[in-house]
């Protein structure tokens, strides 16, 4: 066998959520396509990534030391109410998926975060103040 021959295999990147610390593998294909779907670069993207689990517990209106109560091996770094709306911005679907993009005539021009995001940074923020 010629090792001259043999191509040096990359390595496969994982997503690992910033909350719970669970890690998934992915490729460099996803990770460009999620990041410019969501008007970013891939290292923002992986900095306010969180699981599909995560986000579900987030936007049932459980709090992050809630969610890593569960998993022992979370990492303990403290999550700014800003860090968590932008996680939530950039995480789960927020418009149409797949192929089809809205135009740029019809996409909205200002990056207000939906009533629905702006409700869990108010929850997350009156936790905040109730736990200090």
């Amino acid at each position: 066998m010629n090792t001259e021959t043999k191509t040096k295999r990359e390595v496969t990147p994982k997503l690992v959520c910033n909350i719970t610390g669970s890690s998934r593998v992915t490729n460099q294909k996803y990770l460009s396509a999620k990041a410019q779907k969501k008007n970013t670069d891939v290292e923002t993207f992986l900095q306010y990534y969180v699981s599909k689990d995560t986000l579900r517990q987030l936007k049932a209106g459980r709090s992050v030391t809630d969610i890593r109560s569960d998993y022992p091996d979370a990492p303990s770094t403290d999550m700014s109410a800003e860090w968590l709306a932008k996680c939530l911005n950039l995480n789960g679907k927020s418009g149409p998926s797949g192929p089809h993009r809205p135009s740029p005539i019809s996409a909205p021009q200002s990056k207000q975060l939906s009533p629905e995001v702006e409700k869990l940074v108010q929850a997350v923020q009156e936790r905040e103040v109730a736990l200090q």
